[in-house]
This record gives C-alpha cells, structure tokens and sequence, in this order.
C-alpha cells in the first residue's frame, strides 16, 4: 500500500515532488544532508539552517565538556517511522538514536579529537569518522532535526491533492528559540492510526554524497600508496617491467577500512580529509531520476510515455471543455518531463494579490540541466518558471506574448514558456518572442503539440538529458 494507493491519487511518481512511500514499510533511500545543503531553493536552505544550527549546539557543548547537554540533545533524535526511508522489509523501523546509543555516541563525540580540532564541522562528517552511524542514522537524525519542516511540506502536499488529514502528535520537534525538544498535536495524514510525513524527493539518495567508501577508496589509499613509494618501503612492488608500484590490495589488508582508522588518519591528515570534502563540492550534483526512486519499489511502476503522447493528439482545440482537459493533461506531462530540475508545481497560480493568474508555475532549482542553466550560464532571472497552456487552432500571437511577458519581474522571473496545439509560421513567432527579448522584457518559448511528442519521446528513450538538450536548442535559436 503505497500513499498515492492509500489516498486515491492518481499521480504518479514522475508527477509528485515527495516520495511515494510505502506505508508498511520502508523504501531503500536515505535523506542526505549534503543534497538539501546543494539544492539552493528556499525551502531546502531552511532546512541546512536548522541541520547546520543543531549540529552547532553539539559541537559547542562538546567544546565546553557540558556531555549532559550533549547527550539531551542525541537522546531526542529517536527512530521516525513516519518517514518510511531505510531498509526495513516489513512494519517500518527507523534508526534514529536511542537512549543507549545516544549515551554511546555522546562519549564518542566528547572522547575524538574531531569536534575539538575542528575537524568534524556538519552532520554529514559523522558518517564519514564516527563509529556506529551510518547512512541510516544520518538520515533519521535528518529527519528528526528538520521535523517541523517536513510537517510543513507533508501540510502543502495534502492541501494540494485534498488529502485528508486529523489532529494527531506531531512527534518531537525542535524549538530553537528555547533549545529544548517538545511535543505537540498537529494536522497530519495518517495510516491506521499512525502518523504520516512526506520527504521531497530531492532531498533524498541511494547513499550519502559524503560517505566513508569514497574516501577511503580515492583519497586514503592514494596518500598511503604515495607515501609507501616515496619511503620505498617493504610495501613496494617490482614488476617485470621494472616499475615500482604499491597495490591497493596490500594497502587494504595493512589498513583495513574502518571509522576508527579513518578518523585516526584524519586528524594526522586533515588536509586528505579536506581535499576529499572539496571534491565533492566540485562534483556534477545529481538527483535521483524517477526511474531510479521506482526501482526501489517492490512494486515498481513504468510511466507510460506512449498514452501520454496519444491522449494529447486526442484532445480537442477550444474552450471549455476542451480547453480545461488540455490544461490539465499537459500539467501532468510537464510534470514529467521537469522532474526532477523544476519542482513545487502550481497549477492556476494566483498572482498580483490575485489579480492575475499564471496556468502553472515550477520553483527552479540548482539541479544541473536546462533551468539552472538559464541562471548560471545565460544570466537570466529564472527562480520560477512561468508556464501559460493555449488551446488554439490558430498560432499564438500577441495578445498571448503580452499576457505571459505581464507575469514576469526581477523577483518572479524573466522567463517563460507558451504551450500551443500547432505553429504555422515558426519565423513569424520566433521573430515576436525576439522583440520581447530585444525590449528586456523577458525571455519565451513556444513549445506546439509536435514539440511536446518529441520531448516525450526524447525522456522516454534518453532521459532527462534528451528534456535538457531539446530545450537548450530552442533557447538557441531566440538568442542567436
């Protein structure tokens, strides 16, 4: 029983930007702190402020020797079975912190040389050099600081699918004015009795960005080999060729992969260590596709691209009823095809205290791709993304232009996209959405019925690089 099943959504995973959790279990996937330190939405930095806030408060105490304040702060951090990520088969179970691991863990943290030196600066570090926590526990400890955060998202999902919802306790929640973790009674979906919290999708990972094998793999051995060769040492190899070479194999039987060696090797070697976090700064940043979130599923699902291709043809030029059924059914395609670069969709978005309605809008975020490249490449104002559906048989014209480029601003943005059933005289067109460029008014494109299919079939076949590159080549074609 999935939560879509649970709550008669017809939404798939393509279209939703939570994660579509079994609620009698757990799906394999893990929140990762460092992909909500990358994401770069509103949203995503309230949430890094509230991790990297609490994981001060540890470290300060441990800097004062207060292990009292050290041990009240783990010993709340218990397991969120409300979230339904981690590995349990059957009745969900997370790996938070419990009474006696918190104490365990709080004598690890006052007892490393880590948090005194500086050495251990955010949550994810812990995964890395600390003993006993793992992709598991960083993602319910995650879950437990962000809670009221995730109860804010989980309330907006189910105000936009009319998804019931009762008063139930909210789980213990972190009050940072006061410093002190309380409890209350919320409005929340729920599954026999149990309470329910949707994660975003983008927040989530097979395993963390920062993890111990890719250190240890790339980054220690490295140094050891280069070490063991420069000593010439024991460690060193002849082979026929007379090239001196010190094997991984032998490194990883002599130093055996462990937190406790690895946090030895980094406070003598804080520098690997800060090479290998700068590393994963400078990495492509990737999300999980929606294929790959459905993969983890026991009852994984395939999005039909072919019926979303032949519903489109079917539907009729017009006004109403057509007009509304076309609205619709190409929400649901964007949908898809923007997931995951575009999130938080707004269907008939109010605007202008009302006064003005935009057919949908996205939040852009820093995923690589398409939208973020109109920010970081193109320098163009793009935090949200401004979409108006035409159901016409004849090509869009001017009052359609002015009407879109009427959405945008310095603080909405400066791009948008028109959809059309068909386009006539593509010179024409391009022609007018350059005069909006030239006017810095804004910046548009016009994507008819033809260019939708082929989209469809580019993310069908290629995935989302298809989505980015089709729309980079109209983007093309109104700046040359």
């Amino acid at each position: 029983m999935r939560f879509t099943q649970q709550f008669n959504l017809v939404q798939s995973q393509w279209e939703l930007d939570f994660i579509d959790i079994p609620l009698e279990s757990d799906i394999e996937l893990y929140i990762d702190p460092y992909a909500i330190t990358i994401e770069g939405t509103d949203f995503s930095k309230l949430c890094d402020n509230m991790i990297t806030t609490y994981f001060q408060l540890i470290i300060e105490s441990i800097k004062k020797g207060n292990k009292e304040r050290v041990t009240y702060l783990l010993n709340n951090l218990h397991e969120p079975n409300d979230i339904h990520l981690g590995l349990s088969k059957n009745k969900s179970k997370g790996k938070g912190v419990g009474a006696n691991k918190a104490n365990h863990l709080a004598d690890a943290l006052m007892s490393t040389q880590a948090a005194k030196t500086g050495l251990l600066r955010d949550l994810s570090d812990c995964s890395l050099i600390i003993p006993g926590i793992g992709r598991d526990n960083i993602s319910d400890i995650t879950a437990n600081i962000i809670r009221e955060r995730l109860i804010e998202f989980t309330q907006e999902q189910c105000e936009l699918y009319n998804i019931p919802m009762r008063k139930i306790q909210a789980g213990l929640i972190f009050n940072f004015e006061t410093e002190t973790w309380n409890n209350k009674y919320i409005e929340l979906p729920h599954h026999n009795g149990s309470r329910i919290l949707l994660v975003p999708k983008t927040f989530v990972r097979y395993s963390p960005s920062i993890n111990a094998k890719d250190y240890y793999n790339d980054f220690v051995l490295d140094f050891l080999r280069a070490e063991h060769l420069t000593a010439g040492d024991s460690m060193v190899k002849t082979l026929k060729n007379k090239k001196e070479v010190v094997l991984k194999k032998d490194l990883k039987v002599r130093y055996p992969n462990s937190k406790e060696f690895l946090l030895d090797f980094s406070i003598k070697n804080s520098n690997i260590y800060d090479d290998y976090r700068n590393s994963v700064r400078t990495k492509p940043r990737r999300v999980l596709a929606d294929e790959e979130i459905e993969s983890k599923q026991e009852d994984s699902i395939s999005m039909n691209f072919d019926k979303l291709m032949t519903d489109l043809v079917k539907i009729k030029t017009g006004k109403a009823p057509h007009s509304e059924i076309y609205h619709s059914h190409i929400f649901k395609i964007l949908n898809i095809l923007f997931s995951p670069n575009l999130k938080s969709p707004k269907k008939e978005e109010r605007i202008n205290e009302g006064r003005k309605r935009i057919d949908i809008s996205y939040t852009n975020t820093t995923n690589p791709g398409f939208f973020n490249d109109l920010i970081a490449i193109h320098r163009i104002r793009a935090p949200y993304i401004h979409i108006e559906c035409k159901n016409y048989s004849n090509d869009v014209a001017n009052p359609e232009l002015d009407q879109i480029r009427g959405r945008f601003s310095e603080t909405k943005g400066m791009f948008g996209i028109i959809t059309c059933r068909s386009i006539e005289d593509k010179i024409k067109l391009l022609k007018k959405t350059k005069d909006i460029m030239n006017d810095n008014a804004g910046y548009v494109i016009v994507l008819s019925d033809e260019d939708i299919i082929n989209l469809l079939k580019g993310r069908q076949k290629l995935g989302i690089g298809a989505v980015n590159e089709y729309l980079s080549q109209h983007l093309k074609e109104l700046l040359l």
